[in-house]
Parts: C-alpha cells; sequence; structure tokens
C-alpha cells in the first residue's frame, strides 16, 4: 500500500475498525506525507484520542464517526465494550479544533437506524448541528436479504424534518432507508433529547500546542 501512495488520488480506510490493526497508524502517518491523496475514513471513534484527532484534522480527509444512539443506555447496548463518555469527547474535540475555513478535511456522523434507536434520529442530528459536522448519513440495519425492523413512522416523520433542516444547518444528509409515503404518515409528536450527551461533555475544548503533520508522524505509535 505504501508502495502505491506516490500515484494515488483517492483511498478509502474501512471494513470494520481500522484504527484497531496495529499497523494502521504506520499507514496514516505515511500517507499524510502526500497531501493529494483524498482520503476518507470510517470509525468507530473509541480507540481516537488527541494526538490522531489533530493528525486527522490537518490532513486532506473526510472522517465518518459511527453513532448508536445519543444517551448511554442506547449506545452501550448496541456497541458492545465501548464507552459512550470516550465517543462525546472525542466527537467535542473533533470539533473543537477542526477549522471550518478548511475545505480539505470534512467530517460527519454515520447513524444505523434499528429499534433500540429508532427514535433518536433527529436528536443525533442536533448533536450534528452542535459539533458542526458536515454530513449526517442515515443507514438500515440488514442482515442478508433482512432489514432490521424499526418504527418506520417515527423514522419518516424525523427525516422528513431533518431534510427540512438540513439547508439550515448547511449539513449534507444521505438517507438510505425507505420511507413511508407522505399519504401513510401518522401525525406524531416529535422529540429532541441531547441533554445527556450534553452532561458527557468537557468544557473548553480546543487545540493546545497543535503541531506541524511531519511532527504529528515522528510522534505516531509503531
Amino acid at each position: 500500500i505504501k508502495a502505491l501512495f506516490p500515484y494515488l488520488e483517492k483511498m478509502m480506510w474501512q471494513g470494520g475498525e481500522v484504527f484497531s490493526l496495529e499497523y494502521f497508524f504506520d499507514l496514516l502517518a505515511e500517507s499524510a506525507k502526500y497531501p493529494n491523496i483524498q482520503q476518507g475514513i470510517i470509525t468507530n471513534g473509541q480507540l481516537l484520542n488527541e494526538q490522531i484527532i489533530d493528525l486527522l484534522v490537518d490532513m486532506n480527509l473526510e472522517l465518518t464517526v459511527s453513532v448508536d444512539g445519543v444517551n448511554k443506555k442506547t449506545y452501550e447496548t448496541i456497541r458492545k465494550n465501548a464507552s459512550f463518555e470516550k465517543l462525546v469527547r472525542n466527537m467535542q474535540y473533533i470539533s473543537g479544533v477542526r477549522n471550518k475555513n478548511n475545505k480539505n478535511f470534512t467530517w460527519g456522523i454515520n447513524f444505523v437506524v434499528c429499534e433500540h434507536n429508532d427514535n433518536q434520529l433527529l436528536s443525533l442530528f442536533e448533536i450534528a448541528r452542535r459539533y458542526n459536522a458536515d454530513f449526517f448519513c442515515i443507514m438500515p440495519l440488514r442482515y442478508g436479504v433482512m432489514t432490521e425492523i424499526y418504527d418506520n413512522n417515527s423514522v419518516t416523520k424525523q427525516i422528513n424534518e431533518i431534510k427540512k433542516k438540513s439547508a439550515e444547518y448547511n449539513i449534507q444528509v444521505e438517507n438510505r432507508v425507505i420511507l413511508l409515503e407522505d399519504a401513510l404518515v401518522k401525525d406524531i409528536p416529535l422529540k429532541v433529547d441531547i441533554n445527556e450527551w450534553i452532561a458527557f461533555e468537557k468544557q473548553n475544548v480546543t487545540a493546545k500546542n497543535k503541531k506541524t503533520r511531519l511532527e504529528y508522524t515522528l510522534e505516531m505509535p509503531n
């Protein structure tokens, strides 16, 4: 892979959790030396830290963080052995150190809808706004030809509301969930609750003693 870096234009790191691979840090540090490569990473964010995030923000990169819920119970029920606190802190740090004027780095949230979190779409979209995310992707949970069951009426209502707000929030929305026809959607109240998420935030998250890309690549773990 390293031998191809001088010739690549685009590259996507995905397929499981790339940061769980010991050699990925070495690959990432090496790829950072080639700013002309447009890179993408899909991660659950559990193995990120401030040093790695600073490097990612300084690269020509699209970062996608997979999020399963807006509260600790939902998130940790779906994503076993994960830490909701670590997710919140890392996402808050990304938001705090990224420069919105730097168009080379973009980031957003990937949300897989299932029966455990189907009432939290709109709340998570508000988190995306709070953290200045660039995009918000909504995915169905599939196993072979089977699709996970969820409250389609609630999900449709929430996604329709998200689409209305996407331009106002300046967040690109990609939806891959099949929605009900408008005539079939029942009028139900929509609820936004991000209080527990906010309770896990740190105060005043900012970049400290920011280094150059080269300095970070030299310090990345082997």
